[in-house]
């Protein structure tokens, strides 16, 4: 390159500016403003906290693995220099953190990956000394898995329940290092009273899992080394639920999940056990578990029983060098758990359900179940176990109770029930419920000593004079209204004997014909029952027609149609004039000449 080139790129080179060149003036004013400015404050830095808490809470809601886990290890880190600082936690600060730290748990996939990430957040509560914020941190946990657990779906169901058991258990482990103090017990209870024990904010799922993993992860966590008094003090929130619970769901879970097993786990629950499954396998020889005897026989040891014993030999060795470390979850590989007794008293239980008993949150369903359970902790606390199946009916037993069933009672109680049930549905025309009725009339007057067929009689009886009264009230008003036609009739009966005297031969022959009318009512009541009122009244009247007194006095002219049913009307109606009894006399004799 020629130089003259490089003469000329020299010349538009930008020239550097001079540095401000400032004096001891300046710089004594700028002194004296920083000091005039006020020092940042409290709040100030409270912010910058929160600032803090919420870029953690958006890295760990990531979708990068590597920024999660990164910013994890970060937050132990920082979780550990607050602790010791000024500021306290707070609620709210531990529930920004727990949603960002939820969401991570909600990114993560793979089994193994989801139990160590498990793991990890568990391992934060032991970030903190004092205990107090321990408990705080998990019960905030507590209260975003109420918040969040609607909106977890089948496929993440089983890791987030991982996530409770863990933290659980983690907190468990706090506990006994500081003793199981009596303070921290009573704000542990304080913070399920909030969460996971609020019928109003807990879902059902949640509650009822903790319940199935409470006394499992204690009895882990403690190796059945601790107290009686510690277990009664972490049986307490339990009681105050199950003695404040308005649902049966939660009343049952709590007293199958927790107190029944705490009786099943116990040495009484143990030997019920082994005794339940010897009297199952021998198909139950005897009526009573107790009257069984057991007899162990002590087997000889066999070569594959040595093989077994060297192999727990080995086992044994790799945990002694540190190989191997203890298992608290069941997993393939013949990974088994060992869940040690958990000791308690069952009279100090029964006093902590007598003190929550009558209290003003309880209602009829828990102190109903309390009572219950009361009187099973009672027989325990005497050497009697409570639960399961203690006698088992006999073959003669079952049999003695099918004899004494009588098939015609429960038939009868049957029918009784379906005329009831047809009483109040089925719909009955008026006219069958009046035929219904009369019958049973005619039933409740024969218990009392009549028969059917004389209430029959008196009822038809009854029925012709109720007909037969307005026709008699309407003569008696043409007899008012013609006085003098009635004293006429009187002056000729006087003059003319004979007519009364025919009167009096007519009288027999109508006795006879209402003696032989009662005679087919009679057999019509009885033949009622299989056919139609109607039908047979036809018959008697074509019957009583026929008959040879009818034949020599014909009948009446009828004026309503209750006296053409009616065998009575030929015998009860009168003679209206004296002329056309004349009449049927001379028809009656030259009948008889002619028969």
């Amino acid at each position: 390159m020629p130089s003259h080139v490089k003469n000329v790129k020299n010349k538009y080179k930008p020239l550097k500016k001079p540095p401000n060149k400032t004096t001891n003036k300046e710089m004594q004013d700028k002194i004296e403003e920083e000091a005039a400015e006020p020092v940042k404050t409290m709040e100030n830095a409270k912010v910058l906290v929160v600032e803090q808490e919420i870029k953690i809470a958006r890295l760990l809601a990531g979708n990068d693995a590597k920024v999660r886990n990164r910013v994890l290890k970060n937050l132990k880190k920082w979780l550990k220099l607050r602790s010791k600082g000024s500021f306290a936690f707070s609620d709210s600060d531990f529930l920004r953190l727990w949603k960002g730290l939820w969401y991570c748990m909600w990114m993560s996939d793979k089994p193994l990956i989801q139990e160590k990430l498990a793991e990890d957040l568990s391992q934060l509560i032991h970030c903190f000394d004092d205990p107090k914020v321990c408990i705080q941190f998990f019960g905030n946990f507590l209260e975003t898995m109420c918040r969040e657990w609607f909106g977890i779906d089948q496929w993440r169901m089983d890791k987030f329940m991982m996530l409770v058991r863990r933290i659980f258990r983690q907190l468990l482990f706090k506990l006994q290092e500081h003793k199981w103090e009596t303070e921290l017990m009573q704000y542990y209870g304080e913070w399920l009273d909030k969460t996971v024990y609020n019928e109003a904010k807990s879902p059902v799922g949640l509650t009822m899992h903790f319940n199935d993993l409470y006394l499992e992860e204690i009895s882990k966590v403690t190796e059945g080394q601790i107290d009686e008094s510690d277990v009664h003090a972490l049986l307490e929130p339990c009681v105050v639920f199950f003695a404040k619970s308005k649902d049966l769901r939660h009343i049952k879970h709590v007293k199958r999940n927790i107190f029944h097993n705490l009786m099943m786990q116990s040495e009484l629950g143990q030997d019920y056990q082994e005794k339940f499954d010897i009297w199952k396998r021998a198909s139950f020889p005897c009526t009573d578990i107790n009257d069984l005897e057991v007899n162990v026989e002590i087997q000889e040891e066999s070569d594959d029983d040595e093989s077994n014993d060297d192999e727990e030999n080995n086992d044994k060795d790799d945990t002694e060098n540190g190989d191997a470390e203890k298992e608290f979850d069941v997993r393939a590989g013949r990974v088994n758990v060992v869940l040690n007794e958990i000791k308690f008293n069952p009279n100090e239980i029964i006093n902590l359900f007598e003190k929550y008993r009558f209290k003003e949150f309880t209602n009829a369903k828990s102190r109903k179940n309390i009572k219950e359970l009361i009187q099973k902790f009672r027989r325990f606390a005497n050497g009697e176990f409570p639960l399961g199946i203690q006698q088992m009916p006999t073959v003669q037993d079952v049999v003695n109770k099918f004899e004494k069933f009588d098939p015609d009672e429960k038939a009868r109680e049957l029918m009784d029930y379906q005329e009831e049930l047809t009483k109040k549905t089925v719909y009955m025309p008026p006219r069958l419920k009046r035929k219904l009725e009369w019958k049973q009339k005619l039933l409740a007057n024969g218990v009392n000593g009549k028969t059917e067929d004389e209430m029959e009689t008196n009822e038809w009886v009854e029925e012709e004079n109720d007909e037969n009264e307005l026709p008699k009230k309407k003569k008696q008003k043409k007899v008012k209204q013609n006085k003098d036609e009635k004293i006429d009739k009187k002056s000729k009966k006087q003059k003319n004997p004979s007519l009364n005297k025919e009167k009096t031969e007519a009288d027999p022959s109508e006795s006879e014909k209402e003696k032989k009318a009662l005679n087919l009512m009679k057999q019509w009541a009885k033949q009622a029952k299989d056919e139609d009122s109607t039908a047979k009244l036809k018959k008697l009247n074509k019957s009583i027609e026929k008959s040879p007194e009818e034949e020599t006095e014909p009948s009446t002219p009828v004026k309503s149609k209750s006296l053409v049913l009616n065998p009575f009307a030929a015998a009860s109606t009168s003679k209206k004039n004296n002329k056309t009894q004349s009449k049927e006399k001379l028809k009656v004799k030259n009948a008889l000449k002619s028969h």
